[in-house]
């Protein structure tokens, strides 16, 4: 099965009312976030 790759924008063009959702497992997001992103394993 082939997905439709998904759009990605560079850090500095999130818009500041804008946010981030980190869907990653836990030890990656202990690893390093992006600051003020939700996360939700």
């Amino acid at each position: 099965m082939n997905f439709a790759p998904l759009p990605s924008v560079d850090v500095a063009e999130v818009p500041s009312d804008g946010f981030v959702l980190d869907v990653r497992e836990n030890d990656e997001w202990a690893a390093g976030h992006v600051e003020g992103a939700l996360h939700i394993p």
